[in-house]
């Protein structure tokens, strides 16, 4: 029996991060930009701090609505107290 699965195969440095890189440390070597190294290097880790990035804006917003669902339910159970209170 074949393997169903597919393999998911995520290339965070693409030959056209390559392709940059070369060309802009070669400016960089041959003097043609007076650029930081890091902004020669950063075909290479732009896409790493971009996934950084994504990563920790989800587990920033799963946070909050965790927090948020924590208040509505003290906020429902408040609202009960108050409601069995009154009838009593």
């Amino acid at each position: 029996m074949e393997n169903d699965n597919k393999n998911i195969n995520i290339k965070l440095v693409t030959p056209t991060s390559l392709v940059l890189f070369a060309l802009f440390f070669l400016a960089k070597i041959f003097d043609k930009i007076d650029w930081s190294w890091w902004w020669i290097f950063s075909p290479l880790w732009v896409p790493f701090a971009l996934i950084i990035i994504i990563i920790l804006g989800w587990l920033l917003l799963l946070a909050f609505a965790t927090i948020l669902d924590y208040f509505v339910e003290l906020w429902k159970e408040y609202k009960r107290k108050k409601k069995n209170g009154r009838k009593s």
